[in-house]
C-alpha cells in the first residue's frame, strides 16, 4: 500500500488522505480496521484509476456501497 501511495502526485496523495479519514469518521471506521483498510485500498485503485480528486469521497461512497 505505501508503494501505492509512493508512486502517486502530492495533490493525489492529500485527495486520499482527506478522503479517507472523511469517510471513516463520517461511518465511525477505524482507520486500522478492516473496513478503514478496505477504504484505503478503495481510495487508492480510484485515484491510481484517474478519479477526479473533487470527486473522490463520492466516488468512494459509492464504490464502497455498491
Amino acid at each position: 500500500m505505501l508503494q501505492s501511495l509512493m508512486s502517486l502526485s502530492d495533490e493525489d496523495v492529500s485527495a486520499v488522505i482527506a478522503a479517507v479519514h472523511k469517510y471513516c469518521g463520517d461511518h465511525g471506521y477505524d482507520l486500522h480496521s478492516p473496513q478503514g483498510r478496505r477504504t484505503i485500498t478503495t481510495a487508492l485503485e480510484l485515484v491510481q484509476n484517474k478519479c477526479d480528486p473533487e470527486r473522490l469521497i463520492f466516488d468512494l461512497d459509492q464504490r464502497l456501497h455498491s
